[in-house]
């Protein structure tokens, strides 16, 4: 537990990156399906 205190400290900066790479990756997995 001692790993989510500096990490919840700028969790919105890197929730705000995460989000943006997941909805990429979502949308470059849309292009390549049938």
């Amino acid at each position: 537990m001692k790993h989510s205190i500096p990490l919840h400290s700028k969790g919105v900066n890197h929730n705000s990156w995460l989000n943006l790479f997941h909805a990429h990756l979502c949308y470059m997995h849309r292009m390549h399906e049938p």
